[in-house]
């Protein structure tokens, strides 16, 4: 917790209660100073007599976040209860990346019977759904806006549909009505004092679904970090609350091969001192962060961050100096990394979390001078507006991450933002940023 600013109303009154020299006496005390007067006691002794007191009891002291969560009454219910009134054909949306509320999403597959006819919406998921023989295993259907490993093999079964669109354009196709979410299902902090919780690692699409969902139940996790920015939800938008103590997940990216790291080596060689960076998600990008310890007042701009930033600010690399908008902070919309990087976060004004189409907005991103966007590719497909990844045959990632008609590829480029793709021919082992 930041340190406060001392009282110095209260300092300056303790200080001229010391230099006053006639202390102030209740009607009892008084009566016992005269009585000691009139015997002719020392007067000195009889104040200081009347003025001491018992000592007082040690308070008690209770955070107020804490007592506001004990506080919250019937919203308060058990995983099972909370998921139990989601109506059958519900499209409900699932917290991103390590902020998946996992106890609501096991309750509600482990029911007998379940709701029929569930769609689940997401983003990023890792760690999220109960697993089976390595795999993942979900009784309904699911639809991402970009595929990761865990939820890959829901495709041959026929479970999952794609949703190819550019980032920023997810929260008004939410918005907008053109795909409703009936139930949101998050993972947040506790409660500060004034009844708000943090969204904590993940902001990304939230603050756009809880514009529009019609029920949303959340877990309130003691481990999930207070973030900084537009994260901050009162607790009156929450229909239903299930207190949880669990570690968030951790999510760490595997090691990459030999070519891999040679191109790594290469995208940090240009990368220039001031510049500002957008870090995708992969083992290239992230890779690329460990060859930049020699650079000097980097910023980060970027929809993801993960634990190669915080060792870059660590080495007083990344500092954000030089960037044209939102100097000396970061911008990030959502974290995908371990306990350690939850840790830096939590509570740092350094970070400023927005929403996803803040961050990713094209023109927001023209703003920054000198901005490098480092995006992992796994094949490229030129025939198409957009780029998109696949494995296999099988759709892996969103398409473009910046914007993607031409008058925007343009504004960009004049404004010197540059972007690095490394493809998955260069990394036979190369797979989605999220597995």
């Amino acid at each position: 917790m930041a340190s406060r600013e001392p009282d110095r109303k209260t300092n300056e009154n303790s200080a001229l209660g010391r230099l006053d020299c006639a202390p102030v006496l209740r009607d009892e005390q008084r009566q016992m100073v005269e009585a000691a007067n009139a015997r002719g006691e020392a007067s000195h002794a009889a104040v200081h007599n009347a003025l001491v007191q018992p000592p007082r009891p040690t308070p008690i002291v209770i955070d107020p976040a804490d007592q506001k969560a004990r506080d919250l009454g019937p919203k308060v219910v058990s995983a099972e209860r909370a998921v139990a009134a989601i109506p059958a054909g519900s499209r409900i949306y699932v917290g991103t990346g390590c902020a998946a509320p996992r106890s609501l999403l096991a309750a509600l597959e482990a029911m007998v019977p379940g709701p029929p006819d569930l769609e689940f919406v997401s983003f990023v998921t890792t760690s999220a759904l109960p697993q089976v023989g390595g795999a993942c295993h979900t009784r309904y259907r699911h639809r991402a806006f970009f595929v990761g490993s865990e939820v890959r093999d829901l495709a041959v079964s026929g479970q999952l549909d794609y949703v190819p669109i550019s980032l920023e354009e997810v929260p008004h196709l939410l918005t907008s009505g053109r795909l409703p979410i009936d139930v949101a299902l998050l993972q947040v902090s506790p409660p500060d004092a004034r009844g708000y919780v943090s969204l904590g690692v993940s902001v990304d699409l939230t603050p756009a679904v809880l514009s529009v969902a019609r029920s949303v139940i959340a877990e309130i996790n003691p481990a999930m970090p207070r973030t900084h920015g537009e994260s901050f939800v009162h607790l009156d938008r929450f229909d239903a609350l299930v207190n949880v103590d669990v570690p968030v997940a951790e999510y760490l990216h595997p090691q990459t091969g030999e070519i891999a790291e040679r191109v790594a080596r290469y995208i940090a060689s240009i990368i220039e001192d001031g510049a500002t960076l957008q870090i995708g998600l992969g083992r290239v990008p992230n890779e690329a962060l460990r060859h930049l310890r020699d650079r000097r007042d980097l910023g980060i701009h970027s929809d993801v961050i993960t634990d190669g930033v915080v060792d870059l600010i660590e080495a007083g690399v990344v500092t954000g100096r030089r960037k044209t908008r939102h100097r000396d902070r970061i911008v990030a919309s959502y974290c995908l990394g371990t306990r350690r990087l939850h840790d830096f976060v939590d509570d740092n004004p350094r970070f400023l979390f927005l929403p996803i189409d803040q961050v990713c907005d094209p023109e927001e991103v023209a703003c920054q001078s000198r901005m490098v966007s480092i995006t992992q590719a796994f094949h490229h497909l030129p025939c198409v507006h957009h780029r998109r990844w696949c494995f296999e045959d099988q759709a892996l990632a969103g398409s473009r991450r910046w914007g993607g008609d031409c008058e925007v590829r343009r504004a960009l480029r004049d404004n010197g933002v540059r972007h690095r793709i490394p493809v998955r021919e260069i990394d036979p082992g190369a797979s989605s940023g999220a597995d």
